[in-house]
């Protein structure tokens, strides 16, 4: 099967710092940065997803984004700038 995905960038974080009622802050791990692979990937692959679409979402898409970022700063001459 072709997948045609080739904007799609799948991103994650590990949640959060949460500000309760109270105004108390408390740091809150949830799924860390496992989540990708043990329930985001099952879920792909039920869904009928191949290595392919694997490749395409998780490797083949982000590095092509960053080094569009890192060719565009480059022409801009804003190599040496932080990202924003």
């Amino acid at each position: 099967m072709t997948y045609r995905a080739p904007q799609v960038l799948v991103a994650q974080d590990a949640p959060a710092y949460i500000v309760g009622p109270d105004g108390v802050g408390r740091l809150t791990i949830v799924a860390r940065f496992t989540h990708l692979v043990t329930r985001f990937l099952p879920i792909l692959r039920a869904a009928g997803g191949d290595a392919a679409l694997e490749h395409q979402l998780l490797t083949a898409n982000p590095r092509r984004a960053l080094a569009h970022t890192l060719v565009s700063r480059l022409q801009e001459g804003r190599h040496s700038q932080p990202l924003s």
